[in-house]
């Protein structure tokens, strides 16, 4: 490899991880509205039994997520939650078991 391949391939792979590192960045600020607004729909609306309401937030955060903008964990932690409200708040099995296989 030469110098000048070399300093190229430095160029694209720092460029490479400035572009990730600020992906990372913007799904850490998603993520963390997204786990607030799930942290709340469980403790407060589930918890109260106003079953409605914390689905009405767990779809929030999933919107605001969107297809890829928060974790995979965060991701999949609100679809989990959502489940188990349709299941066990609403006695819905099915939009409870969709949810969980999302």
């Amino acid at each position: 490899m030469t110098l000048r391949t070399s300093r190229a391939f430095l160029v694209v792979a720092l460029a490479g991880a400035v572009s990730l590192s600020g992906r990372a960045a913007h799904a850490q600020a998603r993520d963390a509205a997204a786990t607030k607004l799930a942290d709340d729909a469980l403790m407060n609306e589930y918890l109260a039994m106003d079953f409605a309401g914390a689905v009405k937030k767990l779809e929030k955060a999933l919107a605001l997520c969107g297809a890829d903008k928060c974790s995979p964990a965060v991701a999949a932690r609100l679809h989990r939650d959502l489940g188990v409200v349709y299941i066990a708040g609403l006695n819905d099995a099915a939009k409870g078991q969709a949810e969980f296989a999302l």
